[in-house]
């Protein structure tokens, strides 16, 4: 289980610190750059071609 976990987290890591753009966010509970979603068509958007490529990809987390 613990290789699978580095398989999905490594490249993840990569995206968030390569290319990840994150509009500011606001209002009390918010710190630094976190983002704030409320669970209607929220969505964060990156220019980064990715490692494999140019494809769209669907992230889902929770």
């Amino acid at each position: 289980m613990k290789t699978n976990m580095k398989l999905i987290l490594l490249p993840l890591f990569i995206l968030l610190f390569n290319g990840f753009s994150f509009a500011q966010c606001t209002g009390e509970d918010v710190r630094g750059d976190a983002l704030d979603f409320d669970g209607s068509n929220d969505y964060v958007n990156t220019t980064y071609g990715g490692i494999l490529g140019g494809n769209s990809r669907t992230i889902e987390a929770w």
